[in-house]
């Protein structure tokens, strides 16, 4: 394995458990039907995209790690949710730096649909915030769907 497999494997472990923080962000958060409707969104954007880049693993000729425990699943202690506002913090600070990790993927020419995926949804998650904070319920969650649309595409 090389340096892209390795970024492959830990977006793939990111993937997995980025879907299972946003369900369970589902169970512990008060939230309004718009909110747990976007949160199932970014669930659902989240197994796609850990989907593609597992089969992508597949083909690289690797095994695809087995799920991480949930024990991992929750968000980093700098960053505590308990509340709407608080995730789209996090996700306004973690996007970015998730696009920085994944730009070496996608400058490798085997592995650059799969990091143009994997930069595309983080990307989705900007614009979703941008959105949402502007009081675009709608298209913030229009971009999170068109995301998960091209990458399962």
């Amino acid at each position: 394995m090389n340096s892209i497999d390795d970024a492959l494997m830990d977006a793939y472990i990111g993937e997995i458990r980025g879907e299972r923080f946003f369900r369970r962000l589902l169970e512990t958060l008060d939230l309004t039907d718009d909110q747990a409707c976007a949160l199932r969104a970014f669930a659902d954007l989240e197994r796609t995209t850990g989907a593609r880049v597992g089969a992508h693993i597949a083909e690289r000729g690797h095994a695809v790690p087995d799920p991480v425990p949930d024990r991992t699943d929750a968000a980093p202690d700098e960053y505590p949710i308990a509340r709407w506002n608080d995730l789209l913090d996090y996700l306004d600070r973690y996007a970015p730096l998730a696009i920085d990790d994944f730009r070496p993927i996608a400058a490798d020419a085997a592995a650059r649909a799969i990091g143009e995926a994997l930069i595309d949804h983080e990307i989705a998650y900007i614009g979703f915030v941008a959105a949402e904070r502007a009081g675009d319920t709608a298209g913030a969650l229009a971009l999170i769907r068109a995301s998960d649309a091209r990458i399962g595409g």
